[in-house]
């Protein structure tokens, strides 16, 4: 028999909407495998929700499944998207140009 597991999700018809509840059954019935293809295309589109809000997107990624679902564990900067999104950001690129230079003046 397969494992199944209870969820209750709030959904809202848009951003301004009530959010109504519905108790949701998730039956895992399918192969490792298939679970396996699941939790990648979950990661990945929260990854690509987390590179949107960044305002970068890196050419190349690695994603930990550990780190799904944990504030930031998503999709750290490097230094790749650190300057697309100082490119596209004037107030971010002064914040991190403030922040060098604290690291320059240590010593």
């Amino acid at each position: 028999m397969a494992k199944v597991r209870q969820f209750a999700v709030k959904t809202a018809i848009d951003a301004d909407g009530d959010q109504k509840q519905t108790n949701v059954t998730v039956e895992f019935d399918c192969s490792p495998e298939r679970l396996e293809e699941l939790a990648a295309r979950s990661a990945i589109i929260t990854a690509q929700g987390s590179w949107r809000r960044a305002g970068a997107i890196p050419s190349a990624a690695t994603i930990k499944l550990s780190a799904v679902g944990s504030r930031g564990g998503i999709a750290p900067m490097t230094p790749e998207t650190v300057e697309a999104r100082a490119q596209a950001d004037p107030e971010f690129r002064k914040a991190m140009l403030a922040k060098l230079e604290v690291l320059k003046a240590m010593k």
